[in-house]
Parts: structure tokens; C-alpha cells; sequence
């Protein structure tokens, strides 16, 4: 073997070393940093706690103010937003949380290596405890809404027994399936904030 040839070989051994550290590296890297998930990603649930909110602030901008409005047709135009309607921008949070796991999965189907199936895995389940974070945090908030509405009165009962027959259904469960309604219909919060009721008499505070 010439003296060129082993060189050549040595350098290719070499390459193919390096080429497995650095894929290791990237690996670890990658791990580590889905392990850390729930910190890096932990604004979003502020996000999707107020999301309703803010995309009510936005329409009322963009129905109210001139310049908003101006701002947003020139931004929706701008090659960073890759033609993107400032409502598909607002759902890219969803996306990216419900894409994580869909595309783990389909790279842990192809991968046949202990460790690297091992470390996918690891990082499939830290991607779905967040999501599960997530919607433990969304129904502790519809939970405290439905809290804050007292029990009502369509029929008054004329004794103490029909009154306990009747209370059963003085209870509305916004937690429940809409009657009448496909699954995929669900109940949202438009809007919040103090009631008051006007009798004949005076104005009472109900909400």
C-alpha cells in the first residue's frame, strides 16, 4: 500500500470518527433541549389562556384603527411572513405544539438504534406532558369561570321536597357536550366582566 493511499484511508476514518461525534453531539443537544421543554416553552401557556382575548383586541383593531390595519396588510405582504394572514400567524403556537409529537413519532418509526430510539422516546414523553400542562391549565380555567356562576332559579318550588327535585336541574355544567350539537362544538368565553341587573326597585349586582 502506498504511503498516499494510507493517508487517504487514515483521513477517511478520521472523517467518518468525526462525522459520528458531531451526530452524537447534536443528539445530546437535541435531547437536552426538548428535556427542557416545559421552561423554554412555558410563555405559551400565558398565550393560550388569554388567546381569546387578544384575537378580540385584534379584530376590534383592525375594525377601529386606520394605522393597525395599514400595518397589518403591509406585514401580511412581507417576505418574512411568507404570505401568512395575521390569523394564521396567531395559530402557529397550536401547530408547533401539536407537530412536535406527530413528527417524533414518525422519526422514532425509522429509527432502529437503542440509544437514539431510547433518547426519541424521552423526548415524545417531555413533549406530551406539556401538552397535557396545557389543557390541565385550560380546564383549571374553565373550571373557576363555571365556579363564579351561582345556581339559578327557573322554577320555584312550593315545598322543601320539590325543591330537592328540582335542584338537579338549577345547575348548568358548561364542562358538559352542547345539547343538539356535534362534539366538535364546543362553548367559548367571549367576554367577561360585571352584570347588573335592573329591577323595579334598584339595580342589583349579579355577576
Amino acid at each position: 500500500m502506498s504511503a498516499p493511499q494510507a493517508v487517504g484511508q487514515r483521513d477517511g476514518a478520521d472523517g467518518g470518527e468525526g462525522a459520528a461525534h458531531a451526530g452524537t453531539a447534536a443528539a445530546r443537544d437535541l435531547l437536552k433541549g426538548f428535556e427542557m421543554f416545559g421552561s423554554l416553552f412555558k410563555p405559551y401557556i400565558r398565550y393560550f389562556m388569554e388567546e381569546e382575548g387578544c384575537m378580540e383586541y385584534t379584530r376590534s383593531l383592525l375594525h377601529d384603527n386606520d394605522l393597525f390595519r395599514a400595518y397589518v396588510t403591509w406585514a401580511e405582504k412581507h417576505q418574512q411572513c411568507q404570505r401568512l394572514k395575521l390569523s394564521n400567524m396567531l395559530a402557529k403556537p397550536h401547530q408547533r405544539l401539536t407537530k412536535y409529537p406527530l413528527l417524533l413519532k414518525s422519526v422514532l418509526r425509522k429509527t432502529d438504534e437503542p440509544r437514539a430510539k431510547e433518547a426519541v422516546t424521552t423526548m415524545i414523553s417531555s413533549m406530551e406532558r406539556f401538552i397535557h400542562h396545557v389543557n390541565a391549565c385550560m380546564r383549571q380555567q374553565l373550571a373557576a369561570v363555571v365556579s363564579r356562576m351561582d345556581a339559578y332559579e327557573v322554577v320555584e318550588g312550593s315545598n322543601d321536597e320539590v325543591d330537592k327535585l328540582l335542584k338537579e336541574f338549577l345547575h348548568l355544567d358548561l364542562t358538559a357536550p352542547i345539547p343538539g350539537a356535534s362534539p366538535e362544538e364546543t362553548r367559548q368565553l367571549l367576554l367577561e366582566g360585571s352584570l347588573r341587573m335592573e329591577g323595579k326597585h334598584r339595580k342589583m349586582d349579579v355577576y
